[in-house]
């Protein structure tokens, strides 16, 4: 059961439901109650579309919502002054704008999180060019309203399934260069498959954020990356071992969670190779040896595999940085529910593809 405010949603066999729905309408007031029942049926719950499509699989977008965030007016004479402050008025537009924008990120856009993220950095002091930006990402919002993630079916058992962490950093991109930028996506597929190569996964979570801590080099902030993905994979991976094992333990919990199988991946060849090699080497960052010290010690506490992958591939690249290029391996696996972390031939043609159809077809929208 989850809860959002006053909007409960529920999920589980049909003798549970039989059981909690009553007892939940006698004790709290409702409006009307929507079910998904069989292939095709279609809830909303808080402005989310949840359908169920003929995979089995649940497909979640905010299609309908996107379309009720609003462009922030700008006239020909502000666009010539783009340093310009912005108004009072416009300042409480753009952040309830963001507020809108940031709900659908956080739930099926992933590929727009790092701009919603850099927007609401700028509030504060936003000029014309802050509103500027607002209304590109509405526009990008627009242009793929109907992207979603799948949650896709796979076995019951976790002893079969895998859980991957993609974590990607962007070093002195946000802040004038002064800070980083840091990302994380969370999957889950078959094990079997997913060592074999590309397959449908689940996208079960993903975070953008500035990176607080004020980092040396691009090798800090990639370390920096995996080990708040590492915390975050043994969190997840906690959730399904208590949800299979009675006898959890959550004071020993690594046992348990090590029976999930795991993969970090990172496209930082300089960071695989130190972890693979052991001790803290040539570096000469302090700091840095701490960190490359505690990725060792937290992918070999729970037998977490740690996989180099090509950029094109890494699907964490998006959280980091605003270029388009960035987010079409992302926009790729919430277009096919494929994912891989094994070298994909020709994948990084059909991505290029995608990106030039991408922007033909944006072009012929501005005209």
């Amino acid at each position: 059961m989850g809860t959002h405010v006053d909007d409960d949603i529920l999920t589980g066999t049909t003798e549970y439901l039989e059981h909690a729905v009553p007892r939940l309408q006698k004790k709290f007031t409702y409006g009307k109650w929507q079910k998904l029942e069989k292939v095709g049926d279609t809830i909303v719950y808080v402005g989310i579309r949840i359908r169920w499509d003929a995979t089995g699989a649940l497909v979640t977008d905010q299609e309908t919502y996107i379309k009720t965030i609003p462009f922030i007016q700008v006239t020909s004479y502000m666009k010539q002054r783009l340093h310009m402050a912005v108004s009072e008025k416009q300042r409480t537009e753009l952040r309830g704008g963001l507020a809108k924008a940031g709900w659908v990120t956080r739930n099926t856009r992933p590929d727009v999180a790092f701009r919603v993220q850099a927007a609401l950095q700028s509030v504060p002091t936003a000029t014309v060019a802050a509103l500027v930006e607002f209304n590109n990402i509405v526009k990008a919002l627009r242009e793929e309203a109907s992207l979603a993630v799948r949650y896709v079916p796979l076995p019951r058992k976790i002893a079969q399934l895998q859980v991957v962490v993609s974590g990607d950093a962007s070093f002195g991109n946000v802040d004038d260069g002064i800070a980083s930028q840091a990302g994380q996506v969370i999957l889950i597929g078959e094990k079997s498959k997913l060592e074999k190569g590309e397959t449908v996964c689940s996208v079960l979570w993903w975070r953008s954020h500035k990176i607080r801590r004020k980092l040396r080099s691009t090798l800090a902030c990639e370390t920096h990356a995996m080990n708040e993905g590492l915390e975050a994979v043994d969190y997840f991976r906690a959730i399904f071992a208590e949800l299979e094992y009675e006898n959890f333990d959550i004071h020993n919990w690594e046992p348990f969670v090590s029976k999930l199988s795991a993969v970090v991946t990172t496209d930082c060849k300089s960071l695989e190779q130190h972890l693979a090699a052991g001790g803290v080497g040539v570096l000469e960052d302090r700091r840095l040896q701490i960190d490359m010290a505690s990725a060792r010690e937290a992918t070999a506490a729970t037998a977490i595999r740690v996989q180099w992958v090509a950029t094109a591939q890494m699907i964490a690249d998006v959280l980091t940085k605003a270029d388009v290029s960035a987010s079409m391996y992302m926009r790729y696996v919430l277009r096919t529910g494929k994912f891989s972390y094994r070298e994909v031939a020709g994948i990084a043609a059909e991505l290029k593809q995608l990106l030039d159809e991408r922007k033909r077809a944006s072009k012929e929208k501005d005209k």
